[in-house]
């Protein structure tokens, strides 16, 4: 049964971006990461969405995510982190890999001022 509905999960997330072209990974995460979907799920709706409709599935980066995912679910699984310390640590992995790299890709350079981080 949990095997059954975790399927019908995923389904429903590819569903769900069936109409759309290519989405952004930030869309993706935004789409897959509701409060009541369960972590295990919500890394592979990532995975499974963005490498269907992803802008750039093959790229390092990403890459990088995904073994980044990996890690995180192994934490939580192993009870190692709790449900909001996953949901912080797959933000924050992606800001350090694929948004790190599009913003490397675009020129964008931020600096810290007075504790905060400026971009241009």
């Amino acid at each position: 049964m949990k095997k059954l509905v975790i399927c019908f999960a995923v389904a429903s997330a590819l569903s769900g971006c069936a109409g759309m072209q290519t989405v952004s990974m930030s869309k993706v995460i935004d789409f897959c990461n509701t409060p009541t979907t369960p972590i295990p799920q919500v890394s592979s709706c990532i995975r499974d969405t963005y490498n269907t409709k992803g802008n750039t599935p093959n790229a390092n980066s990403v890459k990088a995510f995904y073994s980044e995912l990996a890690v995180i679910d192994e934490d939580y699984k192993a009870k190692n982190i709790t449900d909001a310390q996953a949901r912080a640590s797959i933000y924050r992995a992606y800001a350090n890999t694929v948004e790190k790299a599009n913003r490397a890709n675009k020129g964008t350079t931020c600096l810290p001022i007075n504790g905060m981080v400026f971009c241009q």
